[in-house]
């Protein structure tokens, strides 16, 4: 979970700083600003599996720690 949490924030950071970079430099440059350079699936995707990826995380969280409760008792 750690490996798939961290390839999805840095898939989701590449998807979302990336774009911006180049708009930056098409401005500095006097160019148009083009907003098709952004992956709306793609942001929507990473980011998605990233929640997903936190959920189950917590989820495994909280049943190993009532597993370990209960097995105390």
């Amino acid at each position: 979970m750690l490996l798939t949490g961290t390839a999805c924030t840095l898939w989701f950071t590449w998807e979302a700083l990336y774009p911006l970079y180049l708009n930056m430099q098409n401005a500095l440059n006097d160019q148009n600003v083009d907003f098709k350079l952004f992956n709306y699936g793609n942001i929507a995707l990473s980011l998605g599996l990233l929640v997903l990826i936190w959920a189950v995380s917590y989820a495994d969280l909280f049943l190993i720690e009532n597993g370990t409760e209960k097995k105390r008792r």
